[in-house]
């Protein structure tokens, strides 16, 4: 690695550019002089004082003293992992409180309003970073509309859900492209039933163990995205009520 890449490597560890800069200055020769390092590392002779002794607080030097002359010596590297376990143990302490304001703030989530079909998108490339295998999905949809808004992407997403291991179970206003999704419905590691055939849907439902995505699959487009818990156990439970009194083999 470079000096530039170990320096931002330090700074992600927690040190400062100009601390950085002097631990390395003392790993490459030691041990050496105030004024050595100052030259080495282009860091001021008058702010070097202040970082030895962070650094020696944080167990990364040492100072010896040969007769008036203050020498500093380099302590192993491993003290880094001293350095992060530190960290870790404090963020370990600290994660309770974080996650209390995280809960927080997705109960109090807003609705997320999207335009066109390509922010419509971008919500459901968000829903494919969370896929989890054994988790079940649960969709109201009018898939001639939902397909064709843009067929290559959507039929990705089914790929790429199937690929997680994702159970879909999914309510289709009959049609043609309904009765082929049934046929193949293990295919894509799907539950279809066609609802009844005065059913005429205008929206797309999607029902995750997080969020809601509902979109309008016809002129004008847009959609919304909901991550407030309440609603998605409501509309998990509307659509369970719908899907228990569906038949299954129509």
């Amino acid at each position: 690695m470079t000096n530039k890449s170990l320096e931002e490597l330090l700074q992600a560890l927690g040190l400062r550019e100009a601390e950085a800069k002097v631990y390395l200055a003392t790993l490459a020769k030691h041990p050496r002089s105030v004024l050595d390092l100052a030259r080495t590392s282009g860091v001021k002779r008058t702010t070097i004082y202040s970082i030895l002794e962070t650094l020696k607080t944080r167990g990364l030097v040492s100072i010896e003293m040969k007769g008036e002359r203050q020498r500093i010596r380099a302590e192993s590297p491993e003290q880094l992992e001293v350095m992060l376990e530190i960290q870790r143990e404090r963020l370990n302490r600290s994660l309770p409180d974080l996650l209390s304001l995280y809960h927080i703030r997705r109960d109090e989530q807003a609705i997320i309003y999207y335009n066109n079909v390509e922010a419509i998108k971008a919500g459901y490339r968000e829903v494919m970073k969370r896929f989890k295998a054994g988790e079940t999905y649960r969709v109201i949809s009018h898939a001639e509309n939902w397909f064709n808004m843009d067929p290559e992407f959507f039929q990705n997403f089914i790929d790429e859900r199937k690929k997680a291991g994702v159970l879909t179970r999914v309510l289709l206003m009959d049609s043609p492209k309904a009765r082929e999704l049934k046929h193949f419905e293990k295919n894509y590691y799907e539950e279809v039933r066609i609802l009844p055939a005065e059913t005429n849907l205008s929206t797309n439902l999607l029902i995750t163990p997080d969020t809601i995505l509902v979109q309008q699959v016809q002129l004008p487009i847009f959609g919304l995205k909901i991550e407030n818990p309440s609603l998605i156990q409501m509309h998990r439970e509307m659509f369970d009520l719908i899907w228990n009194n569906t038949v299954s083999d129509r």
